[in-house]
């Protein structure tokens, strides 16, 4: 199903607010000692009102029903560096995609909270969602690099028609121009 990300709207909040009770609730299942009232929209609204329009804030949107959203507060000074802060309860997603959703909500909100200078995030979210978890690692949050090994004999498939060689003075601007566009895609959004 073809997913839709647009600007958080007030609107929306009621739909936020069920979606956070929502993914709290199954929390609480597995941990009955968390207090139940974070259960009710009716204390998650205003805090969702409350955070609304701090920062740039998006909706993901599925046949018309709210499907996800992220919003967060814009701190002038976290560590010496301006941020965004998305508490657990400020962002949200259906569980049965919820990796797919946080992936584009942040591709959109990243792209809005960089223009506005604040290249630190920090997102807090609910521990038991697997899916998201992976997903936000995946983006670059709790994780810095993924890498794998192999054993040194040759990859089987098509080979590639290019010739390999040691690079030389001649091959000083190729190398710089590769060099300027990896510093440039890993500084952009959402890689940031």
């Amino acid at each position: 199903m073809t997913l839709y990300i647009v600007d958080l709207q007030e609107k929306h909040l009621p739909d936020a607010a069920t979606l956070a009770r929502t993914r709290y609730r199954a929390l609480r299942r597995q941990v009955p000692s968390l207090p139940a009232r974070y259960e009710e929209a009716d204390v998650l609204l205003p805090m969702l009102r409350d955070i609304y329009g701090q920062a740039p804030g998006v909706a993901a949107l599925q046949d018309g029903r709210l499907v996800g959203y992220l919003a967060g507060w814009a701190l002038d000074d976290f560590r010496g560096e301006r941020a965004i802060l998305s508490p657990e309860w400020a962002n949200g997603a259906d569980p049965t995609q919820s990796r797919r959703i946080y992936e584009e909500l942040y591709c959109h909100a990243s792209a809005a909270w960089v223009a506005d200078g604040r290249s630190t995030h920090l997102i807090c979210q609910l521990p038991h969602d697997r899916a998201a978890l992976e997903g936000w690692f995946w983006l670059g949050f709790g994780m810095m690099a993924a890498d794998g090994l192999r054993d040194l004999t040759p990859a089987e498939g098509p080979t590639a028609e290019v010739d390999v060689r040691r690079a030389g003075p001649q091959d000083i601007e190729t190398i710089l121009a590769l060099d300027d566009a990896l510093s440039r895609h890993l500084a952009a959004a959402p890689v940031l």
